[in-house]
């Protein structure tokens, strides 16, 4: 629950360390409403939470937010896309080996690069999308064949029921069923009380299943160059921007083990966060850099993470 009092005293959510926690405040920018909000970095396990959580966050989640909004949607209609992209998907989870999987991961290797064998384990089995937006992940795992598929988010309109996926209007805590593969992307820095929900996953992973989890690294490049302009910060829809140390110490709490790290970064990290330290947001940007510009962020994020110091990574967890 939305606690407006969340944090007074800077104590660290994960670790419960108090000690020399330095504050930064920082504003919305994605909406462009430059609401301030003050977060505050863990000496001991370097998570970024914030201090005061709103007590409304559905103004912060309008029906423009990307994940709901009526463009994304619309994506899940492209028919070249609809036919490529599955096809991609097969090829890397190790399901097709046809020359059309081949060519296709060309053009969409870049599209959900944590697809891969550790994925294509669980084609026969439950998957759970934690935090699944209008369901364009979903649709896509359906295409490719997946045909025990659940989403769940609080912020949906309605319900969603299909033949091979259901999507709930429900918050983590009142799903009940077991899944042998439960995803995070980019939805578990949205999500307040990770005690409770690595609680709560112990009970619905299976034993011989995967927890997969992509979020923003605040023990990245990016947070160290712009701070409070880090467009990764996303204040204050990311209650908790972790680090790979917070991100062990919840595991291990709780049973479970970082199998793998992978490091998938984009060239947005330099790109916005360029633009929020010049105090333009999302919404005014108006192409503020060139191509070349582009093609150059883009070259210092595939370095970044190479070197894992990329300001977002995927974890891949099992139960110890």
């Amino acid at each position: 629950m939305n606690n407006s009092n969340h944090n007074k005293m800077n104590i660290c959510a994960i670790c419960n360390n108090s000690f020399e926690n330095k504050t930064i405040e920082t504003n919305e920018m994605m909406f462009g409403s430059r609401d301030n909000f003050r977060y505050f970095q863990c000496s001991e396990c370097g998570c970024l939470q914030i201090v005061d959580i709103p007590e409304d966050m559905s103004k912060y989640y309008p029906s423009t937010y990307y994940s709901y909004s009526e463009k994304t949607k619309k994506t899940i209609s492209n028919k070249i896309k609809d036919y490529l992209l599955p096809s991609s998907m097969k090829f890397r989870m190790g399901k097709s080996k046809s020359l059309v999987g081949l060519m296709s991961n060309f053009r969409y290797s870049s599209t959900f690069p944590w697809i891969n064998n550790d994925i294509g384990q669980f084609y026969n089995k439950s998957v759970l999308d934690v935090g699944c937006g209008s369901g364009l992940l979903i649709s896509y795992f359906q295409k490719c064949g997946f045909k025990n598929l659940t989403g769940v988010d609080p912020y949906l309109s309605e319900n969603i029921k299909n033949k091979n996926y259901s999507l709930f209007k429900k918050e983590l805590y009142e799903i009940n069923n077991k899944f042998h593969l439960i995803m995070f992307h980019h939805s578990f820095e949205h999500m307040d009380n990770p005690h409770r929900i690595f609680k709560k996953l112990v009970d619905l992973l299976e034993d011989d299943g995967l927890l997969l989890v992509r979020i923003p690294l605040a023990d990245s490049y990016a947070f160290r160059k712009y701070g409070s302009s880090w467009f990764a910060l996303d204040a204050p829809r990311h209650f908790y921007l972790y680090s790979v140390k917070s991100m062990n110490y919840l595991a291990e709490k709780y049973g479970f083990k970082i199998d793998k790290i992978t490091y998938d970064s984009t060239w947005q990290q330099f790109y916005f966060s360029e633009s929020y330290k010049r105090n333009i947001a999302l919404n005014e940007i108006f192409e503020e850099f060139s191509i070349k510009n582009k093609k150059d962020f883009k070259q210092q994020a595939d370095v970044l993470n190479k070197l894992m110091d990329g300001d977002q990574a995927c974890f891949y967890i099992k139960k110890a």
